[in-house]
């Protein structure tokens, strides 16, 4: 990159709100999506969820089950930041 040339701008729509609470399907999948392990295709969303949670849980260095247990769900917290 030429020394007078202008770093490319970067730009990210963000969309802020509340996440429905932890203890709920809605608000576990919502947070694997936003570290993004969830990826949701048409008529697939438990088979999505399981590979969602396996995946996660490969990362996190633990048994991937796909099983939500307290450990997973201890560590998904503590990733996503609430």
């Amino acid at each position: 990159m030429r020394a007078d040339a202008k770093e490319p701008t970067l730009k990210w729509r963000l969309k802020l709100g509340d996440l429905p609470p932890m203890d709920t399907p809605h608000g576990i999948r919502l947070r694997l999506k936003n570290l993004g392990y969830y990826r949701i295709t048409e008529g697939q969303t438990e088979r999505a969820e399981v590979a969602a949670i396996k995946a996660f849980q490969r990362d996190q260095g633990l048994e991937p089950t796909g099983i939500l247990d307290d450990e997973t769900h201890g560590r998904l917290e503590a990733a996503h930041g609430h």
